[in-house]
C-alpha cells in the first residue's frame, strides 16, 4: 500500500515568491509499497524522453511518480483497495487485466509534447499560452475520468509546477476531478473524500506537516536547513510504529505501518516498502529530488538530483 503526503503553496502574488526564494511551493513524500517480484527501475531520466524523471515499471513502462522538467507537469498515482479485489486475491483468482495501465496515464501526462500544439497556436481565440495550457491540463484529466472503467482502481493527481494547478480524482468514488487547495494533503490505498483515514496516515500527515512548517518558518534558510528537512522526511518514511488498522478489518495488522519491512503475506507474496521519494521545490525554481530504492536483494540505491526549473 502506497502512502503519499504532499504540500501545495501556490503564490498568487509574484512578489511573495521573490521575497521568499527558498520557501517551498511544493513538497512531497511518496512511500511506495509493492510486491518484490514486480520489477521496476529506480529514479532516473527516461530513455524515451530525457525530460522525464521518475521511477519506471519494467513490465508496463509506466510510472507511479514522475516530473517533466520542460513542461513542469508532475503526476502520481496510488492503487485503491476494494472488498471485491481483496476477495479475489484471497480466493486466488487471477489478477484482473485492464486495457489501460495506471502508470501509462501518468506517463502520457508527462510527455514533453503535451503542450506542443498549444505553444505553436498561441494566438488561437486570443487566449494566452498559460490559459491554453491550463485548458489542456483540464481536458486531459476529464478524458481520463471518462475512461474510468478502462484502468484499475486508483487515486490520481495531476499538477503543474509553473501554474501550480493541481487536480485529483479516484475512479472508485467516481466523483468529478477536483482542484486541490493550498495546504497539506495525503493519499493511501484506503481513504478518499472524507472516508476513514488509517491511523498510520493520520500519524504520517501530522509529522509531515510539522516538519514542513518548521522549515517554512525559519529565516535565512540555506542548504543546511533544507538538508535537515530532507532527513526528517526520510526518517518519517522509516517509521515502523505499529498502528491500528481501523478500517473494517480490511488491512492486515502487519501492514498498518508507515514503513513496511519485507515480509510474506497470507498468500505467500513478498511485499514491503520498495522506494521512498522526497521531492522539494522552492519558489526560485530550485528542485531537489531524493530517492531511496530497495532492490530485490535488499540492496540500497540512493539517488539525489538537483536542478532548476525555469
Amino acid at each position: 500500500m502506497c502512502k503519499v503526503f504532499f504540500y501545495i503553496n501556490k503564490q498568487e502574488d509574484a512578489q511573495n515568491k521573490i521575497a521568499d526564494p527558498t520557501g517551498l511551493k511544493f513538497a512531497l513524500l511518496f512511500i511506495r509499497d509493492e510486491r518484490f517480484s514486480r520489477n521496476s527501475l529506480p529514479l532516473a531520466q527516461f530513455e524515451e524522453d530525457s525530460n522525464i524523471i521518475g521511477g519506471q515499471d519494467s513490465e508496463e513502462k509506466g510510472t507511479w511518480l514522475g516530473l517533466n522538467k520542460f513542461t513542469q507537469n508532475i503526476g502520481f498515482v496510488t492503487s485503491r483497495y476494494s472488498t471485491v479485489q481483496m476477495a479475489r486475491t484471497l480466493l486466488r483468482f487471477p489478477e484482473k487485466k485492464y486495457p489501460m495501465s495506471r502508470g501509462s496515464i501518468i506517463k502520457d501526462y508527462l510527455d514533453s509534447k503535451f503542450f506542443e500544439k498549444i505553444v505553436l497556436g498561441r494566438d488561437n481565440n486570443n487566449q494566452n499560452v498559460e490559459e491554453l495550457k491550463h485548458q489542456k491540463q483540464l481536458d486531459y484529466i476529464k478524458e481520463v475520468f471518462t475512461n474510468f472503467t478502462r484502468f484499475g482502481l486508483c487515486n490520481l493527481v495531476f499538477g503543474n509546477l509553473q501554474s501550480m494547478n493541481f487536480y485529483e480524482f479516484s475512479n472508485k468514488e467516481l466523483l468529478p476531478p477536483q482542484q486541490l487547495s493550498n495546504g497539506f494533503h495525503s493519499l493511501s490505498s484506503y481513504n478518499k473524500y472524507g472516508g476513514v483515514k488509517l491511523e498510520l496516515e493520520e500519524l504520517g500527515l501530522q509529522k509531515f506537516q510539522q516538519y514542513v512548517i518548521d522549515y517554512q518558518n525559519q529565516k535565512n534558510r540555506g542548504g543546511k536547513e533544507l538538508a535537515v528537512l530532507q532527513k526528517n522526511l526520510l526518517d518519517l518514511a522509516h517509521n515502523n510504529q505499529q498502528t491500528e488498522p481501523k478500517y473494517k478489518n480490511l488491512l492486515f495488522k502487519s501492514e498498518a505501518k508507515i514503513f513496511l519491512e519485507k515480509h510474506k503475506t497470507v498468500l505467500g507474496q513478498e511485499v514491503g516498502t520498495k522506494s521512498i521519494n522526497v521531492w522539494l521545490f522552492q519558489n526560485d525554481g530550485s528542485s531537489h529530488l531524493q530517492e531511496k530504492y530497495i532492490g530485490h536483494d535488499m540492496s540500497i540505491k540512493l539517488t539525489d538530483k538537483n536542478f532548476k526549473l525555469i
